[in-house]
């Protein structure tokens, strides 16, 4: 997905379409979580897709089976907090704490990365940078001609409390409603 978004064909998606993909991305990781799978690494560069347009997540390296709904790290293991910082919200890096919210943190980043062309996150920071300055409430900034709407659905996903985030399901229910996408 990310070459995609980088690629001319790419960069003359339509806003349906991101709608489109954002909905199916929301679907997937909808099952996933129903499976009590915590993906851990989500972003544009583990979505494939295919000349359809047919969505599907991959990339499933750091994914971990919850237990109770959350995945906690061995505190002492070497690679318990391998995680991209910039996709990665700050709570489950100081608590080694994660959760399908988790997930939802990663998928606002995508969703950034779907309106931006594949741009990176956080861009003109270093990861130390990032860590500390969302941890004290900055977010990505509205992207040009992303509407409104979807920009705020993207702040839901980055809210500090991982109980005021809306779920899989819920994203996908707003973005398949309120983008009036057929389902």
């Amino acid at each position: 997905m990310l070459d995609f978004l980088m690629s001319r064909n790419g960069r003359s998606l339509g806003l349906v379409q991101r709608i489109d993909i954002a909905a199916q991305v929301a679907d997937a990781m909808m099952y996933l979580g129903q499976n009590n799978i915590i993906h851990r690494d989500l972003g544009a560069r583990s979505v494939v897709i295919n000349e359809r347009g047919t969505c599907k997540i991959g990339h499933f390296e750091l994914a971990k089976l919850a237990q109770g709904g959350e995945y906690i790290p061995r505190k002492h293991s070497e690679t318990s907090f391998i995680c991209p910082v910039r996709w990665t919200d700050p709570m489950c890096i100081v608590h080694g704490r994660f959760t399908d919210k988790s997930d939802v943190w990663s998928f606002g980043v995508f969703l950034m990365e779907l309106m931006t062309h594949g741009a990176i996150p956080y861009k003109e920071m270093a990861d130390c940078k990032v860590f500390d300055m969302v941890r004290l409430g900055y977010r990505l900034p509205h992207p040009d001609a992303c509407p409104n709407a979807l920009y705020e659905l993207m702040l839901t996903c980055w809210n500090k409390d991982e109980r005021q985030r809306k779920n899989f399901a819920e994203l996908h229910l707003s973005l398949r409603s309120h983008f009036y996408l057929q389902q």
